[in-house]
Parts: C-alpha cells; sequence; structure tokens
C-alpha cells in the first residue's frame, strides 16, 4: 500500500498531534487522478481511500492500494462489523 498524511492547512498541537476538522468523511475511488500545475494527468490504476475535507478542497489522507490489499480491508471491515453487530444485537 502507497499512503501519505497531508497537514499543511491544520494546526498542529503541543503534543504534535494534528486534529481534523469534523466534516471530513471517506471517499473510495477506483483509482487516483492527479493534475500537475501545466494541467497534465497521471492515472494510478490502483483503488484510493482518501478522508476528504470538501470545505477546505483538501485530501488529508490518501491511500492507495492492490485489489488484494483492498480485498484485505473489506474482509477486516466486515469482520469487525459482523462482531460489533453481534454484540450489540442490532443488524445497524
Amino acid at each position: 500500500m502507497d499512503s501519505a498524511l497531508y497537514t499543511k492547512p491544520y494546526a498542529v498541537s503541543e503534543s504534535a498531534a494534528v486534529y481534523l476538522p469534523g466534516h471530513v468523511a471517506w471517499l473510495v475511488l477506483p483509482r487516483y487522478i492527479s493534475e500537475d500545475e501545466h494541467g497534465t494527468q497521471t492515472v494510478d490504476e490502483r483503488i484510493t481511500v482518501v478522508l476528504r475535507d470538501e470545505p477546505g478542497r483538501f485530501w488529508p489522507v490518501i491511500a492507495k492500494m492492490s485489489v488484494g490489499e483492498a480485498e484485505s480491508l473489506h474482509g477486516e471491515l466486515g469482520r469487525i462489523i459482523a462482531q460489533r453487530r453481534a454484540a450489540d444485537g442490532s443488524d445497524g
């Protein structure tokens, strides 16, 4: 997996923590498309998960993964969700 954490627009606390705004949301993309300052696009075909700060027009977290890595994440999330639902006795 290729991942990056970008913090430039956010303040760093005295304990070196970066607290992201509450409105950030996860977004899953079929590929990563970037554009340089000249408008040239580069396409990375790996599945990409980003944490998006829509009002800030910024992605503080970008993770690009292979199909196998995405399948592993999917499986782990499914397992944890099933455990949580069983413990809570709920479907949602």
